[in-house]
């Protein structure tokens, strides 16, 4: 009898492991002969094994139908994390990505520049993971792999696609509406076993095939009508909430800081998409009221109304108000920091109502919106880590100083104009004549269409600016082409030398800085130092004598070259007490002159020769620099 048990205990046991061995081993086999695709988060750089990159192929784990699939930033960090750095993480989904504008206009660009600039001796590196048309679920199921990389801080602006983003639920690309199914559909996808199962299905599927010719919103739009209240919006809500609770949890429970912003939107100069026809009280009439309280000069009234007509407008490409009271319920319940970038747009915004001046569309701003968010988080951001007590370096650097040039504002309008001709706003698509317009139009004209990328169009920019002799504007295109590809040393180099021609050295010892981690040798180092000099920024380049970097050059120079540095500070800061010291004047006339830096050497020797007609440093060095 005892044996009888025995054997149907076997008998159950291999009935239930044979079939797990099986697709086991086919999913061994489907990755040995590469069918589908690694859909880890992070992959090996394919140009440098120290260095890890988003998975291009990440957005296959949310989107059913590949052609859907959308492709985040690539921007190397490495994978050993190293002593002193920085490492913050962005999450969200197509504004935190930085949609429409390429590289340098997204928020996080201008928030690394803002920290390259302003924390010269900080390593702090920032790694965008969004990706466009993404829910909630794709930021918590990143989170386990982020903790992974040893954050130091998450940034989330995410809201807006709840409904109609992958796995929305009122997405064409929904996996269901229980979160437990799909959180498991998702687990599913990152097996070859999933993905090669979802590509059957998607062939075999009776419904026609995509039309790609229709635009993302579109395609992932299969609920129009969405009314407040309803089952389906209650259920939106609720999805948002659980993910982010979970989210934040995550986070919390490793204490790691989470920034997370409030949404804003387009509510002056965005009429609703469609309005229900069946209340008197719906969108359209909402949005009429706002109109006529504006007229009345009551905008306290209007923003109540405008707000109201985003709210009951049953597209949902624009967040409702609950999300944002959840926004600011979480952040509060788990210890995270609220980031009031609504508030800054709102503050920003003529009579306080959110419109065209801030925002392309429905909710993508413009490159002046971008860096409201940019100094909204890096306000945050600089009050937590309390990065300094200086309240000049505290402050953002304006909106002029950010590398962004005449051709990145354009593309980022042309692009707007291709996307406000169809679904779901139809407007008549203006007719842009680029015949015989400027280089910047031409180029930003060729990128709306992808007929150019973005590299060959800056190159083709710069060398236009170079012919004209606008070397302003040179160094703009160089600086940005160095923000966008840190690794790359040529590039931080000639930032470095058109940012000497332009006379700022301040910036210019941080590129050669940059240049010399890349490729560490003496002559680039010289190239630091006297920029570093010629900025008299001397806390800035002690640090980066003393670095391992330049202690492995092993070069007996850079002792004495640290010695002048030193004694530079120290007398820089004795004149300043005793202007008429003839001792310290000598001692800074002398070292300026041997680091080549003339006009502060040649400023030295003429306060000297007023202190003492004959002083023979003076007379020398006078004599040489009037040749």
């Amino acid at each position: 009898m005892k044996a009888k048990t025995n054997y149907t205990i076997w008998f159950k046991l291999i009935a239930v492991l044979l079939p797990l061995l099986f697709l086991f081993l086919a999913e061994v086999a489907l990755r040995t002969c590469d069918v589908g695709h690694d859909l880890s988060l992070f992959i090996e750089h394919p140009d440098n094994s120290e260095y890890l990159i988003l998975n291009p192929n990440i957005s296959r784990r949310y989107f059913i139908k590949d052609e859907n699939s959308t492709r985040g930033c690539i921007e190397p960090f490495k994978k050993k994390k190293e002593p002193g750095t920085v490492r913050v993480f962005v999450q969200g989904s197509s504004t935190a990505y930085g949609f429409p504008y390429e590289n340098n206009g997204s928020f996080h660009r201008m928030l690394q520049y803002q920290f390259n600039q302003n924390f010269l001796n900080k390593n702090i590196e920032i790694i965008n993971l969004s990706l466009t048309a993404v829910t909630s679920y794709t930021l918590l199921d990143f989170a386990d792999e982020i903790i992974a990389q040893q954050p130091d801080a998450i940034l989330i602006y995410a809201g807006h696609n709840e409904f109609y983003g992958a796995l929305g639920v009122g997405s064409s690309g929904k996996l269901g509406l229980n979160p437990t199914i799909v959180r498991l559909g998702i687990e599913f996808r990152k097996l070859r076993l999933g993905q090669l199962f979802f590509s059957i299905v998607s062939r075999i599927s009776k419904k026609e095939s995509s039309d790609l010719s229709e635009t993302l919103m579109k395609r992932m739009a299969a609920e129009q009508s969405i009314k407040k209240g309803s089952v389906l919006y209650e259920r939106g809500i609720k999805q948002f909430k659980q993910n982010i609770t979970a989210l934040l949890s995550k986070y919390h429970q490793n204490d790691v800081p989470v920034f997370m912003g409030t949404l804003f939107s387009n509510l002056k100069d965005q009429a609703p998409f469609v309005s229900d026809l069946d209340s008197d009280m719906n969108a359209g009439y909402f949005y009429k009221l706002a109109k006529e309280s504006e007229k009345k000069h009551d905008f306290a009234q209007a923003l109540k109304f405008y707000t109201q007509a985003k709210d009951e407008d049953l597209l949902r490409f624009r967040a409702p108000e609950a999300i944002n009271e959840n926004i600011k319920a979480l952040v509060n319940e788990y210890g995270a920091i609220l980031v009031p970038v609504e508030e800054d747009f709102k503050s920003s915004a003529l009579h306080g109502i959110i419109g065209e001046e801030l925002v392309l569309e429905h909710l993508h701003p413009n490159l002046k919106g971008y860096y409201l968010m940019s100094a909204s988080f890096y306000r945050s951001l600089i009050k937590h880590f309390e990065f300094t007590t200086d309240e000049e370096v505290v402050l953002p650097l304006p909106f002029e100083e950010l590398p962004l040039t005449q051709m990145d504002s354009l593309f980022g309008q042309y692009t707007n104009l291709i996307l406000r001709s169809q679904w779901p706003f139809n407007e008549p698509m203006l007719d842009v004549d680029l015949t015989g317009k400027s280089m910047p139009e031409v180029l930003a004209g060729g990128l709306a269409v992808k007929k150019i990328s973005w590299d060959n169009a800056m190159f083709k920019l710069q060398e236009y600016y170079l012919n004209r002799k606008e070397y302003k504007n040179v160094f703009k295109v160089s600086e940005s082409l160095a923000l966008a590809y840190p690794m790359n040393s040529e590039h931080q180099m000639k930032a470095g030398q058109f940012a000497t021609n332009v006379g700022e050295h301040k910036k210019a010892l941080m590129y050669y800085r940059k240049a010399f981690e890349g490729d560490p040798n003496i002559k680039i180092l010289a190239q630091c130092v006297k920029a570093g000099v010629n900025a008299k920024a001397f806390d800035k380049l002690l640090p980066i004598l003393d670095s391992k970097s330049v202690q492995q050059l092993n070069n007996a120079l850079v002792a004495d070259i640290k010695s002048d540095i030193v004694g530079l500070e120290m007398a820089e800061r004795t004149i300043k007490q005793q202007p008429k010291n003839i001792d310290v004047l000598q001692v800074l006339t002398k070292i300026y002159y041997d680091f080549g830096v003339y006009s502060f050497a040649k400023e030295y020797a003429e306060k000297l020769e007023q202190l003492e007609p004959e002083n023979s440093l003076a007379l020398e060095i006078l004599k040489r620099l009037n040749k």
